[in-house]
């Protein structure tokens, strides 16, 4: 496609709303993909100030960061990120609350997403080979999302890699009780060399 005239239609609609998330998300994909990294950043910042609930925004932003090889601004942002959805409480009750219009999208998205931004934070801790804040943020993510198979199984393989295959298989085991059929358990089991021996 053409990534400079996307990005100049993006920057022209921002005139109008400078803070909308999903087009500072989509100019910073257009200024990613013209290699224009720094802009990137710029646009995906601005995506997760306006709803920090995207998770495709973290993502994005994380890396853009590592792309431009500044690991520690990554793992500081991710870091703050958890940080704050840590601090959201459950927003779905406003829903049962009588004829009041329900306008807390992103808040119930941090919250719910507060164990796999714990998993988004332990892969470039991993990656970059620290593994005790890894494994910190993994244990973090199992205890927020103890039946979430996209955090489970990160954190299964992540066990399986450091040798600690007895938690590795607990882990697995989990998400086969929650989901046998759960995307990715077949294949990461197969990866980690492991094997259903529960039923």
């Amino acid at each position: 496609g053409d990534y400079a005239q996307a990005l100049t239609t993006f920057n022209q609609a921002l005139d109008q709303k400078p803070f909308d998330a999903q087009t500072n998300y989509y100019a910073g994909n257009a200024a990613l993909k013209l290699g224009k990294l720094e802009t990137a950043a710029y646009h995906y910042k601005l995506a997760w100030q306006a709803n920090p609930g995207l998770a495709d925004v973290k993502d994005a932003l994380t890396t853009t960061y590592l792309r431009m090889g500044k690991p520690d601004q990554a793992l500081d942002f991710l870091e703050r990120d958890a940080e704050l959805t840590a601090k959201v409480k459950d927003p779905r009750e406003l829903k049962r609350i009588g004829n009041r219009r329900y306008t807390s999208q992103a808040e119930e998205a941090m919250f719910l997403n507060r164990a796999r931004d714990r998993v988004r934070v332990a892969e470039p801790y991993e990656k970059l080979g620290d593994l005790d804040n890894a494994r910190v943020y993994y244990e973090q993510a199992v205890k927020m999302g103890p039946k979430d198979p996209a955090v489970l199984i990160p954190a299964a393989s992540f066990y399986a890699r450091i040798g600690l295959r007895q938690r590795a298989g607990d882990l697995f085991e989990q998400v086969y009780k929650v989901d046998p059929h759960a995307d990715g358990l077949a294949a990461a089991m197969d990866k980690a060399g492991m094997k259903v021996t529960w039923q």
